[in-house]
C-alpha cells in the first residue's frame, strides 16, 4: 500500500513536468499547421499533398481533438462556457469555419479559382 502511494506521487510529479513539455510540442505542431495554412491554399494542399501523409495528419488531429475534448468535458460546467475558442486567434476561428464550409459544399469548393481576363 505504501509502495502504491509512492508510485502515485511519482506519477503525479511526472505529470506536472510532462504537461508543459506536451504544451510546447503541441504549440510547435500548431505553428507548422499555421505555416501551411498561411502559405498554401486548401486546393494546393489537397491537390498536391501526399494523400497518405494528409490522412495520417488528419487522424492525429482527430485523436488530439478527442483526447482534449474528453479532458475539457471533465471541467466543471460553469468553466466550460466560452472556453471552446478561448485563446484562439480570430484567424483560427475563421479557418475552422472555412473548413466546415468546404466540407459542407463538397469537392467543387476545392477547385482552383478561375482567373478573370
Amino acid at each position: 500500500m505504501i509502495a502504491d502511494e509512492a508510485r502515485k506521487r511519482c506519477d503525479l510529479v511526472r505529470l506536472i513536468f510532462d504537461l508543459p513539455a506536451a504544451k510546447v510540442e503541441l504549440l510547435s505542431a500548431q505553428c507548422a499547421v499555421d505555416r501551411l495554412r498561411l502559405h498554401y491554399s486548401l486546393w494546393d494542399i489537397v491537390t498536391f499533398g501526399e494523400r497518405r501523409t494528409l490522412e495520417r495528419a488528419i487522424a492525429s488531429a482527430r485523436a488530439l481533438n478527442q483526447f482534449f475534448s474528453e479532458i475539457e468535458a471533465g471541467f466543471p460546467a460553469e468553466e466550460n462556457e466560452g472556453r471552446r475558442y478561448a485563446g484562439s486567434s480570430r484567424s483560427t476561428r475563421t479557418f475552422h469555419a472555412e473548413l466546415k464550409g468546404i466540407y459542407l459544399q463538397g469537392p467543387e469548393r476545392l477547385k482552383p479559382p478561375i482567373a478573370k481576363s
